[in-house]
């Protein structure tokens, strides 16, 4: 799940859409994998990158499309058009600790990546969303090169994430899967931020 770090302190769980309704409600598009934290939010910091609002929260609710929430003093649909784009932040430190071997995207992106015999291979600059196993895509600038890096056990042997740094085990094929820079190609989405 992409989480964007909006400051880098605090860490979107979802983005607004669009107005829902007459009331003053939005829809919210879910940028967490723990959709329950909406059912109890009381108060919420929304960020647009360059303005901040500290929001109370009247209801909120689970729907089919994300979320739906009222806030405070927000009461027609005209009011809740003015908060569209903006992201619902928390502080990192409230983030869900994950499983064991999972990482936040946030905390991958940037990481230096180097073969378990210690060569340097580049920086993850993207994680690709697969429905199986993530891809980390690592970019060589020097050599203007990136490598899809399968995030498996198998590939991925150790993640230290007060170092930003991965080793990996380089499976047999995947150096044919290298390619050319991204930045130099037409076609490929740009990276995450």
């Amino acid at each position: 799940m992409e989480v964007p770090v909006i400051e880098a302190e605090n860490v979107a769980i979802g983005y607004i859409t669009k107005p829902y309704g007459t009331g003053g409600k939005v829809h919210v598009q879910l940028l967490t994998d723990f959709p329950e934290r909406f059912k109890n939010l009381k108060a919420v910091t929304l960020s647009s990158g360059k303005k901040r609002l500290k929001l109370e929260v009247e209801k909120a609710y689970l729907s089919s499309q994300g979320a739906v929430v009222k806030f405070k003093g927000f009461d027609d649909r005209n009011s809740a058009d003015s908060l569209r784009g903006m992201y619902l932040v928390i502080d990192k430190k409230q983030v869900k600790d994950l499983a064991e071997n999972s990482y936040y995207i946030f905390d991958v992106l940037g990481m230096e990546v180097f073969t378990s015999k210690g060569e340097f291979l580049g920086t993850v600059w993207d994680v690709q969303k697969t429905g199986g196993n993530d891809i980390y895509w690592v970019r060589n600038e020097e050599k203007e090169i990136e490598i899809p890096i399968p995030a498996l056990k198998k590939v991925v042997k150790e993640v230290d994430i007060s170092a930003s740094k991965m080793v990996v085990e380089l499976m047999p094929g995947l150096s044919d899967l290298i390619v050319p820079d991204k930045k130099k190609r037409k076609g490929r989405r740009s990276p995450r931020k």
